[in-house]
C-alpha cells in the first residue's frame, strides 16, 4: 500500500494582547501587537508492505519521508509597564524566515512463529532521521528605561541548521507457560542524537552586507542518547481477562557538548532505573468493559536544559542552562468504564487518570528593573495532576427523526 499527500497553507493573524504579569515583587503589564504572514508547503509519501515468507514467518515494512516548506514574515511591537504606569521595556521587531525540513521515517517487524501455539520470536527495527535548515533576516529594537542598560540594537543574518537522528531495536521472545500465562522476555536498545548549529552575522554598513560574525549568538550544541533496556513480563489472555505486567532496568547513557566563545562545555551523565508498565482489561457483559494502564518512565532534560551556557538570542529573555537537573520520574495511572451499545447507540463512558512526578523539570525566571528576563531550570520536588471525565449517549428515535 502507498500513499502521496501535498497540502498548501497561507495564513494571516493580526494579534493584539494585553497582559497582567503576576510576580511577587509587584504586577506588569505588557501590550502586544503582531502581523504574521506565513506560506507552507508540504509533501508527504508513505507505504506499508506485509511479506509473508512462510506458514509461520511473517516480515512489515512500511516507510515514510516527509517534506516541508515554510516562508513566514512577522512585524511586531510590545511595551511593558510597572503598576504605576512607569515603562520598564519596549521592543519592536521586523522578522523574515524561511526553513525547509525533511523527516525519514521506517520500521521493520519480524515475527517467527515457533513450533508451540503462543511461541515466538520477534525483531523491531525502527528509525526517524530528520534535517531542518533555516534563514532568519532580522532588525530588534529593544529599549531599556530603569536600569541604565543600553539600548539593544541588532540587524542580523541567522543560519540554524539542525540534525536529529533517532534508533530502536528491541528483541522479544514469548513461552507459553499454562493455561492463558504467557513469558514475556524483551530487550530494547535505544539511540538518539542531535546537532544544532547557529551562526548569526551583524549588517555591515560598510560593505552592505551580513557579514560580520556575532560570536556572543553563535553556537555549536550536540547530544546523545544511548539506552539498553532488558524487561521481562507475563501476559495473560483468556475470554473475559487480558493484561500484562512488565518489569526491567534501563540502563541509561546522556552525553551533551556545547561550544560557546570558543569555550567547549560538556555535561556526561549515568542513569540507572527500573521500568515498569501494564494494563488490565475486564469484559463485563456484552457491551460493558473496564481497562486501567499503569507505567513509570523517566524523562531526561533536554541539552538547552542542562548545559549552562548563556542563549542571548531574545533580547528580552536570556537562558541558562542547569548542569545539576536531574530527570522527571513519572508515575501514570488511566482507568475508564465503557457500557457503550453499537446497536442502539446509546451508552455511558468515564475515565479518571493523574499523574505523579517526582524531580519534575520546570523554568524558573528572574526580572531586573527593566523586566527583562533571565531563566533557568529546576527540579520541583513532588507534582501531581488528575483528571476525571464523562460521556453519556443516547438515541430516541420519533417517526422518522434521530435524536441524539
Amino acid at each position: 500500500n502507498g500513499s502521496y499527500y501535498y497540502s498548501n497553507t497561507e495564513t494571516n493573524n493580526n494579534n493584539r494582547t494585553n497582559r497582567i504579569n503576576l510576580l511577587p515583587t509587584g504586577n506588569t503589564n505588557t501590550l502586544a501587537e503582531s502581523k504574521t504572514k506565513s506560506i507552507s508547503d508540504g509533501h508527504s509519501i508513505a507505504m506499508d508492505f506485509e511479506i509473508k515468507i512462510d506458514s509461520t514467518t511473517t516480515l512489515y515494512l512500511s516507510p515514510s519521508f516527509t517534506k516541508n516548506e515554510i516562508k513566514n514574515k512577522n512585524s511586531g511591537f510590545d511595551a511593558t509597564f510597572d503598576e504605576s504606569g512607569t515603562a520598564l521595556n519596549e521592543n519592536t521587531s521586523n522578522n523574515s524566515w524561511s526553513s525547509t525540513n525533511n523527516n525519514f521515517k521506517n520500521s521493520l517487524y519480524f515475527y517467527k512463529q515457533l513450533n508451540k501455539k503462543g511461541k515466538g520470536l520477534s525483531l523491531s527495527i525502527s528509525n526517524e532521521n530528520s534535517k531542518n535548515d533555516s534563514d532568519l533576516f532580522t532588525k530588534t529594537t529593544t529599549t531599556f528605561f530603569q536600569s541604565g542598560n543600553s539600548n539593544d540594537e541588532r540587524n542580523q543574518f541567522r543560519v540554524d541548521a539542525s540534525k536529529n537522528d533517532s534508533y530502536r531495536f528491541e528483541m522479544g521472545y514469548n513461552q507459553p507457560l499454562k493455561d492463558s500465562l504467557v513469558l514475556n522476555l524483551k530487550t530494547v536498545y535505544n539511540y538518539k542524537k542531535s546537532n544544532d548549529i547557529r551562526e548569526t552575522y551583524d549588517f555591515d554598513n560598510g560593505l552592505n552586507s551580513y557579514s560580520n560574525f556575532n560570536d556572543l549568538l553563535s553556537n555549536d550544541i550536540t547530544s546523545s542518547i544511548s539506552s539498553i533496556t532488558p524487561m521481562v513480563g507475563i501476559s495473560i489472555r483468556k475470554k473475559k481477562i487480558r493484561g500484562s505486567i512488565s518489569m526491567g532496568t534501563e540502563i541509561i547513557n546522556f552525553n551533551n557538548q556545547s561550544n560557546y566563545l570558543s569555550n567547549t562545555t560538556t555535561v556526561n551523565k549515568n542513569y540507572m532505573y527500573p521500568k515498569m508498565n501494564g494494563y488490565l482489561s475486564i469484559t463485563l457483559g456484552k457491551s460493558k468493559s473496564i481497562y486501567s494502564y499503569y507505567s513509570y518512565q523517566v524523562n531526561l532534560p533536554n541539552a538547552n536544559q542542562i548545559l549552562p551556557f548563556e542563549n542571548l538570542a531574545n533580547p528580552l529573555n536570556t537562558i541558562i542552562g542547569n548542569a545539576d537537573i536531574k530527570p522527571n520520574e513519572n508515575y501514570s495511572l488511566y482507568t475508564n468504564f465503557n457500557n457503550y451499545d453499537y446497536a442502539t447507540r446509546s451508552g455511558f463512558y468515564a475515565y479518571a487518570g493523574g499523574d505523579y512526578n517526582v524531580n519534575q523539570i520546570v523554568a524558573s525566571t528572574t526580572y531586573d528593573a527593566d523586566f527583562k528576563a533571565t531563566t533557568t531550570y529546576q527540579n520541583v520536588d513532588r507534582a501531581y495532576n488528575t483528571y476525571v471525565g464523562f460521556s453519556l449517549n443516547k438515541s430516541l428515535k420519533k417517526e422518522k427523526r434521530t435524536f441524539k
